[in-house]
């Protein structure tokens, strides 16, 4: 038997019957609520359920038995031939006439919103809307329908609360964890998330999820520059920044575009990178919190100071030493701290031409950084190098080179490498020397 043309609470009480299972049975059957059930029989024809809710009764009707289905045919044959005329009059019609509508000279701002809307609804199209509207139906309209299907198919909120944690998590680990030990966690957790945002989810629920997509991608992003990988990192970061917009999440999309400025920065695109930045700075005043805005300002003073953009560098550098003071407890992704702050400094100040103001906060940097920060406290050597190129001290420099390969262990990722080339290279004005030779195979065997 083929399903009926439009599925009503009196065919959904026959299914289950034929089906012979309890209203609670029958619900965990269809995948829907025991209330929905028990709403469709109680309102018998008078209800329809929603469309997705009729191809779930016509996918439970086309997998039953043979015997099932001949079941369910047999009782609608039965219900319409006691329907028969004389059995089943319809509602006895009013004996007072219909009131007149009102003179619609009387109401020309109701006709006014009611004729946009007829035309919204023909412009977009009911088709593709799958809208099936009759004026005079007031099935669906009630407050338990509406409220239904606001709520339908939401998954636990504790479930909710772990992925977001798991996702912060993620975001903790980065500094201190090797991509391919992160990789094929934050991998699970990006289809576990597509997965429940595939799935109809309360409006509140979809959006934390959303969210939790934006934290991953991020992470994800990191770990594509991290590998080399960077048309997928910037794939990611698009992600990340979509989920912001999707969730009205400035704080996120900032957090997002910001990552992506570093991918920039390393990339040698600082024009780019303070583009991005300018972004991040202008979403970070919607709601970010002042340990936030710190670490784009932090960032805003480097990629100006590369530009040789003194003024603008210490007046963003300024900005990130009154934020950070003003900073509340580090949480999520919103960790940015004074020590990563003077090792920004320092970086800044080197690009300034400042080596000695440089040196004294990169120190004070790598000795309050945590050890488990062996990226950071990586690069961070590696500036230190820098310094001592720049004050033409070689031997300084190859030590303090070889100090940033000796905390990268399985860390030595593509910023590191990028940084260390760049440094070795500003070192080529200097005869070849045993420790110059030592530099290069090093780079060599971690590259390889």
């Amino acid at each position: 038997m083929t399903a009926p043309e439009h599925w009503t609470g009196h065919e959904a009480r026959l299914l289950r019957t034929a089906l012979r299972l309890s209203l609670r049975a029958f619900a965990a059957h269809l995948g829907v609520a025991e209330r929905t059930v028990s709403k469709w029989e109680s309102a018998g024809r008078s209800t329809t359920p929603w469309p997705e809710s009729q191809a779930i009764l016509d996918t439970a009707l086309a997998r039953a038995s043979e015997d099932t289905r001949a079941r369910f045919e047999q009782l609608v044959k039965a219900r319409v031939a006691a329907a028969r005329p004389g059995r089943e009059s319809s509602a006895p019609a009013t004996t007072n006439p219909a009131k007149p509508p009102p003179d619609t000279a009387q109401r020309p701002e109701v006709d006014a919103i009611d004729a946009a809307q007829e035309h919204l609804f023909d412009e977009f199209g009911h088709n593709q809307l799958g809208l099936d509207i009759e004026d005079d139906d007031e099935a669906g309209a009630e407050p338990w329908s509406v409220a239904e299907v606001i709520g339908r198919f939401s998954m636990p909120l504790s479930l909710v609360e772990r992925m977001e944690r798991l996702a912060f998590v993620q975001v903790a680990r980065y500094p201190h964890t090797a991509p391919p030990e992160m990789w094929p966690v934050v991998r699970r957790e990006l289809k576990r998330v597509r997965q429940a945002l595939d799935r109809r989810q309360a409006v509140s629920v979809q959006l934390r999820l959303t969210k939790v997509a934006g934290v991953l991608a991020g992470v994800a992003g990191n770990l594509s520059v991290d590998v080399g990988r960077r048309e997928t990192a910037l794939e990611y970061f698009d992600l990340s920044r979509l989920a912001g917009r999707e969730s009205d999440d400035a704080d996120l999309t900032a957090w997002a575009v910001a990552l992506e400025s570093i991918d920039s920065f390393f990339n040698s695109h600082v024009e780019h990178a303070v583009e991005l930045l300018e972004q991040a700075a202008a979403l970070s005043h919607r709601g970010s919190s002042a340990r936030r805005r710190a670490w784009i300002a932090a960032l805003h003073a480097r990629a100006y100071a590369v530009k040789r953009d003194s003024v603008n560098a210490c007046t963003a550098l300024d900005r990130a030493m009154n934020l950070i003071r003003d900073a509340d407890v580090p949480s999520g992704s919103d960790f940015f701290d004074q020590e990563r702050l003077n090792g920004m400094a320092g970086t800044t100040y080197l690009y300034l031409g400042d080596t000695d103001r440089a040196l004294k906060l990169i120190d004070s940097a790598l000795d309050r950084r945590s050890p488990a920060d062996s990226k950071g406290r990586a690069l961070l050597a590696l500036d230190k190098a820098a310094c001592w190129v720049r004050a033409d001290q070689p031997e300084n420099a190859f030590e303090a080179i070889h100090a940033a390969l000796d905390l990268t262990h399985d860390q030595f990722v593509r910023p590191i490498s990028t940084r260390a080339r760049e440094v070795i290279a500003e070192m080529s004005r200097w005869p070849t020397t045993a420790a110059g030779r030592s530099c290069h195979e090093r780079l060599r065997d971690l590259g390889s």
